[in-house]
Order: C-alpha cells, then sequence, then structure tokens
C-alpha cells in the first residue's frame, strides 16, 4: 500500500487525494523526513529517506564491523565484500520453506495424535508457500518477515 502511495505521488502528485497525501506524510515521517509531500518536492523526499534508511542508519553499524576487523585487514576484508558477495551472503540469510518447516518444533514431547496431524498439515502447508507468502506467514508468526536464528518456533 505504501509503496503504490509513494509510486502515485512520482506519477502524478496531482492525483492523489487528501487522504493518500496524508498517508505518504505519515510514511515519511515514519523514515524521520517531517517535511510536507508537494510536487515539486516528492522525489527529493524519496531520495533523502532512501539516503537516510540505506546510508545514515546503516553508518552506526558499520562503525561497528570496523571495530571489528584488525586496521592490516580493513583493505582484505572491503576488497573481498564485493555486490556479488553481499547478495551471495543475503540469499543465504533468506527464509526458504523447508528451512521454516524444520525450525517448528512441538512445545510438547507427548503429543496427541490431532496434535500430529496438525503439524504435520502446518509444515506440509509451510512448504507450499512461494517466497512472498512466506515473508507475510513469518511476519504473522513471529512479527519478522526473517528467519529466526536457530530458535525454533514452538506450536
Amino acid at each position: 500500500m505504501e509503496r503504490a502511495s509513494v509510486d502515485r505521488a512520482l506519477e502524478s502528485f496531482a492525483s492523489l487525494s487528501l487522504k493518500d497525501q496524508e498517508l505518504l506524510q505519515t510514511l515519511l515521517g515514519t523514515f524521520g523526513m517531517f517535511a510536507v509531500p508537494r510536487q515539486p518536492n516528492v522525489r527529493q523526499l524519496r531520495i533523502g529517506t532512501a539516503f537516510h534508511r540505506l546510508l545514515d542508519q546503516a553508518a552506526p553499524f558499520l562503525q561497528e564491523m570496523k571495530v571489528g576487523i584488525p586496521q592490516a585487514f580493513h583493505d582484505t576484508f572491503w576488497s573481498v565484500l564485493t555486490l556479488p558477495a553481499i547478495e551471495f551472503l543475503f540469499q543465504q540469510q533468506l527464509p526458504t520453506p523447508d528451512k521454516v518447516a524444520n525450525v517448528i518444533q512441538p512445545v510438547e514431547e507427548h503429543m496427541t495424535q490431532e496434535q500430529l496431524n496438525c503439524l504435520y498439515y502446518l509444515k506440509r502447508f509451510i512448504t507450499r508457500l512461494d517466497q512472498d507468502e512466506l515473508g507475510l506467514f513469518l511476519h504473522f508468526a513471529t512479527g519478522s518477515s526473517v528467519m529466526p536464528e536457530n530458535d525454533p518456533l514452538h506450536t
């Protein structure tokens, strides 16, 4: 919904309803952008939001990463950390239906047949989800759309 609102604002700001403009302003506010969106500044606000999200918010984490890497290895580390390497790391962190199904564990050691059936069908359901649906499921079940780290989801 937010993306569609931004896309509409970029395509034809004049066509936005007052409600759409308020939604856009609220959305920008969540990213620390408190200027009122208008036709002349909406593109610049989007660029500013991206800059804030991708650079300003990441800077403290990059500084912490630098602390953990000895100075002698900075050049080597950053030369190996290419866009394809980052993409590979990102892909490795993505949830897959099998990964998610495998982290679902029962709370109780002994389960009734009905509970075992429910667990079976839940895992079967998860293994048939596409990537978008899997993200929605994870968000519903855990509050986050990323794969939980070694922490089983208890049913």
